[in-house]
């Protein structure tokens, strides 16, 4: 959390500064092809977020890549000794499907999160939404908003494991990634 605050705050101050910054990292593409590249994260007109990708080559080339056009399946760079890694996730039909943040990197469990607002009669909420992954590949998306699919999702990732799926009906939402990370600890 304390590398994402860093990371704002210097994307906030370099918007405002209209200065481009670039982060050394890598991208991978939906051929499986790897990329090495500049990623833009903060600076004028068009940067990084949850829906664009914007790279440089090191020839200075620039280049957008849409999330929703499905071309990357993961990217990274490393920022001031923190390592930002990404990942496209399709979610369900109510939201946009975009990168994810990988929070928990286990060897049972990849956690990914996104923070989506939504503002209802004037009052704006921001909430997690995370994507769980298996080791192969399988994933669900978790939406944490009251009448959210998270709990009913996680029980289909977690349907091999029958002492999580006891332990998970006693968690709230709130407990979604400390609950993931307690279960990557486990033998």
């Amino acid at each position: 959390m304390k590398s994402f605050i860093i990371l704002f705050l210097f994307s906030l101050i370099s918007t405002i500064a209209k200065a481009d910054v670039f982060a050394g990292g890598f991208i991978i593409l939906s051929n499986g092809d790897t990329v090495l590249c500049q990623i833009k994260i903060a600076g004028k007109k068009k940067v990084t977020n949850y829906s664009t990708l914007v790279v440089q080559s090191f020839s200075g080339e620039e280049k957008i890549y849409k999330a929703k056009d499905k071309e990357v399946l993961e990217y990274g760079y490393q920022y001031l000794g923190s390592n930002f890694i990404y990942r496209f996730v399709e979610v369900s039909k109510n939201f946009e499907s975009g990168f994810f943040r990988l929070i928990n990197n286990g060897k049972k469990y990849k956690l990914y999160v996104n923070y989506l607002s939504d503002t209802n009669n004037g009052v704006t909420v921001t909430l997690p939404h995370y994507a769980i992954f298996k080791p192969n590949g399988d994933y669900k998306d978790l939406t944490t908003h009251v009448l959210g699919n998270w709990k009913k999702n996680l029980r289909i990732i977690l349907s091999d494991n029958p002492e999580a799926l006891q332990e998970l009906e006693t968690i709230s939402r709130k407990e979604i990634e400390a609950f993931v990370k307690k279960l990557n600890r486990q033998e």
